[in-house]
């Protein structure tokens, strides 16, 4: 049992994904209980499922995080085109902004995870599909709303920019540390 939501969204983050709506479990009637802006002001973010979510951690009293492992996910072949960056970079901050006090620990480690936990695991093999998944330049997306983020330069900026080879080995050690990080605070 974790007390404290910034613990709570690190253990996510480092072992699954809070957009992965299968994985979040929240209970509706107290999500329902609390004053929140409608969810539909997620709509066109292919995000919507994160309102609920965020509501939930925006009113955090305790989680439960249980490691049961990854079952099946498929992000080698995207079935239509979407821009990654614009979705996971852009649309999540909007909606964790729009669901979560901009500024609040809440909001920080929710962005913060996503620069740490989301773009190092998903991004390089996702990247291999850039028709797919890439309708701008990444950093032009995504430095107006991280630049000032430390993570976005030490986890994120690399993998966009770097030459691919160069960024699978960044990416080889941001995995060591996530591994490392992943021991240390085993549940």
């Amino acid at each position: 049992m974790l007390l404290d939501v910034s613990t709570f969204v690190h253990a996510v983050g480092l072992n699954g994904d809070f957009a992965l709506i299968s994985s979040v479990i929240v209970n509706k009637q107290k999500v329902e209980a609390v004053q929140h802006r409608p969810f539909e002001v997620g709509r066109n973010t292919n995000l919507i499922q994160l309102a609920w979510v965020f509501t939930a951690l925006n009113n955090f009293e305790r989680g439960l995080f249980v490691q049961r492992g990854l079952y099946a996910v498929c992000q080698e072949n995207p079935s239509r085109p979407f821009d990654i960056a614009r979705v996971f970079g852009v649309n999540w901050h909007k909606v964790s902004s729009l669901f979560l006090e901009p500024g609040s620990e809440v909001h920080n480690a929710v962005l913060n995870d996503q620069l740490y936990s989301w773009f190092p695991t998903y991004w390089y093999g996702l990247s291999k599909s850039a028709r797919l998944t890439q309708t701008a330049p990444p950093h032009t997306l995504m430095y107006p709303i991280y630049g000032r983020r430390p993570l976005y330069w030490l986890c994120v900026y690399p993998l966009l920019t770097f030459p691919r080879l160069l960024a699978g080995g960044w990416l080889a050690v941001l995995r060591g540390i996530r591994k490392v990080d992943r021991a240390w605070h085993a549940p």
